[in-house]
This record gives C-alpha cells, sequence and structure tokens, in this order.
C-alpha cells in the first residue's frame, strides 16, 4: 500500500531542493498550486500522468518519490487478481499514450 504522507513529504523535500516554489513546480504540471500542496500532504496521491511529470519536472526517479516499500515490494501469486492485472494494464497504456 502507497504511503501517501511519505509520498508527499519526499515531494516536497525534492521540490525545495530544487529550489522550486508551489506555484512553479505546479505551473509546470499544469494543475492548481492548491493540488501540489494536497499532495505534498499526503491527502491525495498523483494520477500516474502527473506523478510521471512530476518526476521528469524534479529531475529525478521515481525511487527518489516513492516510498521504499513501493520500491521492494513483490507481490505474492495469492496477491495477483484479474483486478490487479487489469489496473496495471491500464497503467501500461497510459504510459504509451
Amino acid at each position: 500500500m502507497l504511503d501517501s504522507k511519505l509520498l508527499g513529504r519526499r515531494i516536497r523535500e525534492r521540490r525545495m531542493q530544487s529550489g522550486l516554489s508551489q506555484a512553479e513546480l505546479a505551473k509546470s504540471l499544469h494543475i492548481q498550486p492548491s493540488t501540489l500542496c494536497e499532495y505534498e500532504a499526503g491527502r491525495i496521491t498523483p494520477s500516474l500522468k502527473v506523478f510521471v511529470d512530476m518526476v521528469n519536472g524534479l529531475a529525478c526517479t521515481a525511487n527518489d518519490l516513492l516510498p521504499d516499500s513501493m520500491n521492494s515490494h513483490q507481490l505474492k501469486p495469492e496477491e495477483v487478481t484479474e483486478e490487479r492485472l487489469h489496473s496495471v494494464c491500464q497503467i501500461i497504456n497510459s504510459i504509451k499514450d
């Protein structure tokens, strides 16, 4: 499970290291500064598209932002469901677009 608060802290830390204000990063992501504030507070999580744009805008890798538990998690066979497979296919298709 994604730790939204930790993701938000990492987004904020990386943004500050990059010398960007919330307004500047939000503008480059085509989102409202208030939305970025919600991401950084961990109240909401970015869509995959916004996350990828954020990684590119902050000149970092996804691993720099994702909590460590997300980087090393491997699904057990019993955790693979039709719903998860469908979600993975949607993610892959959105990346291709």
